[in-house]
């Protein structure tokens, strides 16, 4: 569907500030950026998930709907931007966040994204309280 960037194209994810965050596993998560870019190009590669008025003003002129390009999506951008800002304010107030993707798995191999899908809250809780575990926060 869409041309893919050059290895570049996680900007934000490929900042320094990334060293000090570690409450983040930056590797898979840019794994999970290259190896589901398609999925996530057939959910939000149209209208306002590409694109919008403000978006573009902020952002610069989108390539068209579904086409990662020389100039990508505006909307996509906006995201990215604010969950760096999002990452940076963690940094700086010291108070940790810990992301999640749709795309990690629990101990069991269950995708996160199939068990919300399906409301699995006991599951879905139990692998947070690992993740919280993992890192140490209190």
């Amino acid at each position: 569907m869409g041309v893919r960037f050059s290895p570049d194209f996680a900007i934000t994810l490929n900042s320094s500030i990334y060293k000090y965050a570690t409450h983040f596993d930056l590797v898979s998560y840019k794994r999970f950026c290259n190896k589901y870019e398609s999925n996530c190009l057939s959910a939000a590669s149209w209208r306002k998930n590409w694109k919008t008025d403000s978006t573009e003003r902020q952002f610069g002129e989108s390539d068209p709907e579904g086409c990662l390009c020389e100039k990508g999506s505006s909307r996509w951008k906006q995201r990215a931007f604010y969950d760096f800002l999002k990452d940076v304010a963690s940094l700086i107030n010291q108070i940790p966040i810990i992301r999640f993707s749709i795309w990690e798995k629990t101990k069991n191999g269950e995708c996160l994204d199939d068990l919300l899908l399906c409301e699995e809250e006991d599951k879905l809780i139990d692998y947070i309280k690992a993740k919280i575990n993992k890192y140490k926060i209190r």
